[in-house]
């Protein structure tokens, strides 16, 4: 360990600090209340943090981009368990995907084809609503819980229908 001061050892034998006060003195960080924002507030620093914040500047960037406000410290805020987040959650599709996903679903069994018209239930491909981006050509009978209005008419100009099992959104 190199030190940029001189020592006195030949006056102060026998002393534990030698002149420096508390050990930490001599150390890198321990007098100088740590790095960055795991002590700005809790340490010594708590009167320079209240007037910079006061006068609103902040104490410290992260790079380019300030990923949360300089102010927080230490542990805030909580994630709810996915479990819970994915009760609301709808898988959707669009009506191109729809449409060039058939003939591989008849492969899976898990569509039907009785002449130019395929029957797809899409509860068994956990799928919960239909959106309407994109076109298809082939007529389909779908089974779905939810469906938009644009992609029920798409479906239906094409000679398709569309059967909902639960209310229109």
């Amino acid at each position: 360990m190199t030190m940029n001061f001189k020592k006195r050892v030949n006056k102060l034998r026998g002393k534990r600090t030698h002149g420096f006060g508390r050990q930490q003195g001599r150390r890198k960080t321990g007098r100088k209340h740590g790095h960055g924002l795991t002590s700005d507030w809790k340490k010594g620093l708590k009167s320079y943090v209240n007037k910079q914040k006061s006068l609103g500047y902040p104490t410290q960037k992260f790079g380019k981009k300030v990923t949360r406000s300089p102010w927080k410290f230490g542990k805030f805020g909580f994630q709810r368990p996915q479990t819970q987040v994915r009760i609301y959650h709808k898988n959707i599709i669009n009506i191109a995907s729809l449409d060039a996903k058939l003939d591989g679903w008849v492969k899976q069994e898990l569509a039907q084809k009785s002449g130019d018209v395929y029957t797809v239930d899409l509860d068994k491909c956990n799928i919960q609503k239909i959106l309407a981006k994109g076109s298809i050509q082939k007529k389909v009978q779908v089974r779905v819980k939810y469906a938009s209005n644009y992609a029920i008419e798409e479906i239906e100009k094409v000679g398709g229908k569309v059967f909902l099992t639960e209310a229109k959104e």
